[in-house]
Order: C-alpha cells, then structure tokens, then sequence
C-alpha cells in the first residue's frame, strides 16, 4: 500500500504554528480521513503555508491513487507566490493561481470526493451551495474556522449544511472533553462533521462530511 508514513511524521514534527496553518490536531484528523476514505479527487480552497498541502500529498503517496487540486490567489502573501509551492507541484500538486469564489462558481459539477476548505475567510460561506455542487455524492467536505467571531461569513456554515448528518465536537487544547453530536437524514449520501478547537485565545473551528448513519453524544478524558 504505498509508501510508509515516516515522511509524515516527520513533517508533522517541522510544524510551527504562524496563526495560518491549520492546527496539528485537525492535520491528524484530516490525514485520518484521507487515509480510510482513499479519495480519488481531491481540491484544497486555500493553500496558507502549504502544510496541509504537505499532508495530503503525503496521505496520496501511502494511498497509491489520487489527485490534488490546490486553489490561492496568494492573499495572504501580498498576491505573490510564496516559496516552496514549486515544490507542491513537482511532488504532484496541480497549483491553480484563482480567487476560491471564481474557482468554484466556474468548476463543473460532481468534480471532487473530498475537500478542505481554509480560504476566503471573508466571504467562504456565501457560497456553500458551491461546495455541494462541486463535490460528489458521499464526499467529505472540511471548513476551517466556522465558529471563529471574526469570521462571521464562515460562522454560517454550520446551518448551511445542518440538513445533513452530521457531528459535532470540540476540543480544548490539551485534548480533553471531546464531545461528538450527530444529526439529521439526508436524501443525499453526504455526510457532515462540524468541529472547533480552542487553544489559548485562538480559536479555530471546521466543518466535514463523512458517512455516519447514526449519532450520539460522548465525553473523552
């Protein structure tokens, strides 16, 4: 099955947190996800410093199939290409220079089976309908910063999509008093898990979907 995950762990132990990538504890649960689900195609909305790029190339390689999408306009670098995305695309990235809005209201239809969304923060949950349409029946969708105050746009897409079945969980940094919750039935086969994480006075928050038919609540030390 691929490679082993050793180059993983060790990018895992470079990660420095700038206030922009996403945090080790949903980097693992993103990896995770990757890993069990195998998807074919894959589209990141936000490149940022190119860690989660990192990790889902990585989770590529051990799978042995799939592809990767990766979409920024470079916003948070001043519109230029930071250093190192050359390096994305020659261990297989294809790097698409476009606004995430553009991007996806141009994007055909039922195009992608799994997709991390940490993009427009400003405007990325005006156009949820967009991230459906563009990913498969049974695809697994990831939003950062849904419960984030300075991001009021993204704090809507939990109810955007709470016509699907989904989780929701929080986790305090230790990891302690993680709770899941789950929801309501869909027609379609898409599945959603909403998720936030404290650490200090920063907060970061998600959204997924994933395939799980029946919920409940549970506490873990």
């Amino acid at each position: 099955m691929g490679t082993d995950l050793d180059p993983y762990l060790r990018l895992l132990s470079t990660f420095r947190d700038d206030g922009r990538a996403i945090d080790i504890a949903h980097n693992v649960f993103l990896m995770g996800a990757l890993l069990s689900r195998k998807p074919d195609d894959i589209l990141e909305l936000g490149i940022g410093t190119g860690f989660v790029t990192q990790t889902l190339l990585a989770g590529i390689r051990f799978n042995g199939r799939g592809r990767i999408t990766c979409v920024d306009n470079w916003f948070d670098w001043g519109g230029k290409e930071p250093a190192g995305t050359d390096k994305l695309r020659q261990t297989g990235a294809k790097v698409v220079v476009e606004s995430e809005e553009r991007f996806l209201r141009t994007c055909a239809a039922d195009q992608y089976d799994f997709l991390v969304s940490d993009a427009d923060h400003m405007h990325g949950g005006d156009w949820v309908h967009e991230h459906l349409r563009v990913t498969r029946n049974d695809a697994f969708l990831f939003f950062h910063d849904t419960n984030s105050e300075e991001w009021p746009s993204l704090r809507g897409i939990p109810s955007a999509v709470s016509h699907l079945p989904h989780f929701l969980f929080r986790v305090a940094v230790p990891m302690r008093d993680v709770r899941e919750a789950g929801c309501s039935s869909s027609t379609r086969s898409r599945y959603c898990i909403t998720s936030s994480t404290t650490v200090g006075e920063g907060r970061v928050a998600s959204a997924t979907t994933k395939r799980y038919p029946t919920c409940e609540t549970r506490a873990v030390a």
